[in-house]
This record gives structure tokens, C-alpha cells and sequence, in this order.
């Protein structure tokens, strides 16, 4: 999710990580203190096979790994969607330092059709 690889419209491309039913948490390790503005994510909708954007992307900052503090988030609402697409979601914040960053990403959880929905990323990407 972080080797600069994005995903095509083909999901079984070896690029993304999924989730079905659940949300996705990410923490991501720098490894020093560094600034930053914002963080992307990339996603995939693909209703016909059951894979959704996210409703909700939040960043959450931190220095010690342990106690992060929220600096942003994004919501969006479902739409029907009859194609298959590919979208960053991008939360921006004033810029900060941090080592740790953490992204949840809110999955629509039940399809309008019924059953569990899949939630695509294929890359964060911090600014």
C-alpha cells in the first residue's frame, strides 16, 4: 500500500488490498518525524462486483505509535454507480510532524442489493 504500485480497473491486478464487510486501519511508520499536508488514498468502486468507495477516510497523527490525534477526514456519500472507476480521496490538513500516521477508511458495509460490500485500496500516499 505504500510501494507507489496504483491499481487498474482489473481487481485481480496483484495492486490492491480488500476488505469485505469491515473497515480498513492502516498505520503507517516512517520511521522519523516529518512534515506533511495531507494524505491520499486510492480506492476502487466497482458496484456490479460488489466493491465500494470508502464513506469515511480519517488521518490520524502520532509520534510515539501509541497516542495519535485526529487531523482530518473526508465523508462522502454512497451514489449508484454503474461503472467501474478509480478515485484518491485526499484529506488535507495545516501542516503538521509526525512519524506515525494512521488512515481508516469506513466501509459502506451492507450493498444496497444486499450483503457485504468490498472495500478496494491500492495506495496511501503521504504529502
Amino acid at each position: 500500500m505504500v510501494n507507489v504500485l496504483r491499481g487498474s480497473k482489473n481487481f485481480h491486478d496483484g495492486q490492491w488490498q480488500a476488505w469485505i464487510g469491515e473497515d480498513m486501519e492502516v498505520i503507517i511508520d516512517l520511521e522519523e518525524s516529518v512534515e506533511m499536508s495531507g494524505v491520499t488514498v486510492g480506492s476502487m468502486e466497482n458496484q456490479g462486483s460488489g466493491i465500494y468507495y470508502p464513506v469515511k477516510v480519517e488521518v490520524l497523527l502520532s509520534e510515539d505509535g501509541k497516542t495519535f490525534k485526529k487531523t482530518g477526514q473526508i465523508k462522502r456519500d454512497y451514489a449508484k454507480n454503474g461503472d467501474a472507476e478509480l478515485r484518491d480521496f485526499t484529506v488535507a490538513f495545516p501542516q503538521q510532524t509526525a512519524r506515525y500516521v494512521k488512515v481508516k477508511a469506513t466501509n459502506l458495509g451492507k450493498s444496497p442489493k444486499g450483503g457485504n460490500t468490498w472495500l478496494f485500496v491500492d495506495e496511501i500516499v503521504v504529502e
